[in-house]
């Protein structure tokens, strides 16, 4: 009895250990940049499916951002943070129990280019500037202040 148990006690541990594989990434839209404050789909292959993950985005191997611990389905859904410095040297990891996969390094994007932002700040208040002010052809003089002189 006690060899019997020990057998069904080894094979539930192996079968365990030979259905959970690796962890992979399989996408991120990785040769786009991303934007902040937009969602993205991430999606991975492996691990053990009974297992809680975890999901973070790390700036040159600093945690900056991470998601709540969905189950591992293979697939989640992200919001980057639009507080997200815009740049290079970006990566995912992964972690699913004793493993860990990170992702190749992504770029990270303003959502409205700055560019378009600053031009906006400059031309809006122009053109509100220039359309606002009355010119009804009545004010054609100039009229100078009178000093009074001294005598």
């Amino acid at each position: 009895m006690k060899k019997r148990l020990s057998i069904i006690i080894c094979f539930t541990v192996l079968s365990h250990f030979v259905s959970a594989q690796s962890l992979q990434f399989e996408s991120i839209q990785e040769a786009k940049p991303l934007k902040r404050g937009q969602n993205y789909r991430i999606k991975w292959s492996g691990g053990s499916v009974d297992q809680m993950i975890k999901i973070e985005l790390h700036s040159h191997a600093e945690k900056v951002q991470g998601w709540d611990e969905p189950l591992n389905d293979g697939e989640h859904e992200i919001k980057l943070s639009s507080k997200l410095k815009p740049g290079k040297g970006y990566s995912f990891k992964i972690f699913s129990g004793n493993d860990v996969v990170s992702s190749q390094a992504v770029r990270i994007r303003r959502k409205i280019p700055l560019a378009l932002t600053i031009s906006t700040a400059i031309i809006v208040p122009t053109l509100v500037i220039l359309f606002s002010s009355k010119d009804d052809g009545a004010n054609d003089t100039i009229e100078f202040p009178v000093i009074p002189s001294g005598n």
